[in-house]
C-alpha cells in the first residue's frame, strides 16, 4: 500500500477535528440568575480524547486556545489557576509566545497547563482521557450576546504511534538430539 507522506499529516490534522472533543460548561455568574454588563463569570473548558475502540492516539504538549467572537460584549480575565492544577496564558500557541500579564482583560488566549502535586497531567491526554481546566475568568461588557470558543492545540505523540524497539513474532524449530 503506497503512502505519502502529506497523507500522515493529513491525518493527525483529522484526527483532532474527528477524535478530540472539547467543550464549555455552563456560564457561572458572579452574582445568581443572569450575567451583567460589568460583571465577572467563569466556566471550564474539557478535552475528550478518543477512546482505543474509536482509534484514539495519546496527545502531548496539549495547549488550549479561547477566544470571544465579540470583543465588544464580553472578555477573558488572564488568571493562571483552576481548582486543581493551573495553567500559564499566553498571547499565542508557542512557549515562546509572551506571557499575558495577570488579571487583564483580553479576548483571545492560549492555556499551557501545568501540573500541582497529585493533580492529573493536563500536559497530556491520553487515549480515552477527558481532561478539565477550572475556573476561567471572563467578564461581561455590554448587553447582548456573543460566542465563546475554545479549541486545542497538541502534537500527537510519535512514541506511542510508533512504538519503539518491539520485538517480532518469534520462529522456533525443534531440534531433536539422538
Amino acid at each position: 500500500m503506497p503512502i505519502n507522506l502529506i497523507d500522515i499529516r493529513n491525518a493527525v490534522q483529522d484526527y483532532l477535528n474527528t477524535k478530540v472533543t472539547v467543550s464549555i460548561s455552563a456560564f457561572r455568574a458572579e452574582v445568581p440568575n443572569a450575567i451583567s454588563p460589568g460583571e465577572n463569570f467563569t466556566f471550564d473548558i474539557t478535552a475528550a480524547n478518543a477512546t482505543a475502540a474509536n482509534g484514539g492516539l495519546k496527545l502531548i504538549n496539549v495547549r488550549y486556545h479561547i477566544k470571544v467572537v465579540s470583543p465588544s460584549k464580553a472578555k477573558l480575565i488572564v488568571n493562571n489557576r483552576g481548582a486543581i492544577g493551573g495553567w500559564v496564558s499566553r498571547s499565542g500557541p508557542l512557549e515562546t509566545d509572551p506571557e499575558l500579564t495577570l488579571q487583564t482583560e483580553v479576548s483571545e488566549m492560549y492555556l499551557f497547563p501545568y501540573n500541582l502535586l497529585g493533580a492529573t497531567d493536563t500536559k497530556t491526554l491520553n487515549v480515552g482521557e477527558t481532561d478539565t481546566l477550572t475556573n476561567i475568568e471572563g467578564k461581561a461588557l455590554s448587553l447582548g450576546g456573543t460566542d465563546l470558543q475554545c479549541d486545542i492545540i497538541a502534537d500527537v505523540d510519535v512514541n506511542y504511534l510508533i512504538p519503539m524497539n518491539e520485538n517480532s513474532t518469534t520462529a522456533s524449530r525443534r531440534l531433536d538430539v539422538v
